[in-house]
């Protein structure tokens, strides 16, 4: 894999979020999880804004229950809610071109989430022990173009995942279905796998 052209096809993506939800058939009033990674932004940027617009908000750190737990707060966190809250609303508004994930499924949040934690520590073939952004938007877009079949790690359980592209001058929507039995986590990974890592480290140098 030479370019990451083949990662960011125009056809795969959408517009808006809204075109997002039409295409995967999903109603604004459902139920998901929306994961943003706080340590993008100034300490307690995002729980000052959900706590502006919730008044008994349900959140909690993805490093919970995860090797990283020690670090939770410098992960990203995740707000149990629906589509069309004001909080998503503000997230979609302001904070999109950071990398939105929603994860929609009626799952309870610690099997939802389970493929996300147990892909934080991969060994790599040749870079060995090593920690991984698997929440990264672009992570996500890439792995879910480049090895479709090995997105059932990540998720463990019936949901549909729809996340944002920051494309240098616009944002576009992807997204992906989990149907059926997930795949255990591999948490060995091999050449190809880091070649993927290379494209998503490159994502800049190779935008147009």
């Amino acid at each position: 894999m030479s370019t990451i052209a083949p990662a960011l096809p125009d056809s795969e993506c959408l517009g808006t979020f809204q075109e997002a939800m039409r295409h995967w058939q999903l109603q604004p009033s459902q139920r998901c999880l929306l994961i943003i990674d706080a340590a993008q932004f100034e300490e307690n940027e995002i729980t000052r804004a959900l706590y502006a617009r919730c008044d008994d908000p349900s959140w909690c750190w993805l490093f919970e229950n995860s090797p990283r737990e020690t670090f939770d707060d410098a992960g990203p966190i995740i707000i149990d809610t629906v589509a069309n809250s004001e909080f998503c609303q503000h997230a979609l508004t302001h904070w999109a071109d950071k990398g939105l994930l929603f994860l929609f499924t009626e799952s309870d949040v610690d099997k939802a989430v389970a493929g996300l934690r147990d892909m934080l520590l991969v060994d790599l073939e040749t870079a060995g022990p090593c920690f991984l952004r698997p929440y990264d938007t672009r992570f996500l877009q890439v792995f879910s173009t480049c090895q479709p079949d090995q997105m059932t790690e990540l998720a463990t359980v019936d949901s549909v995942w729809i996340w944002s592209v920051d494309l240098p001058n616009r944002v576009q929507w992807s997204g992906f279905r989990a149907t059926g039995a997930a795949s255990k986590i591999k948490t060995y990974k091999g050449r190809d796998f880091e070649r993927l890592l290379s494209l998503v480290a490159g994502w800049p140098a190779f935008q147009e």
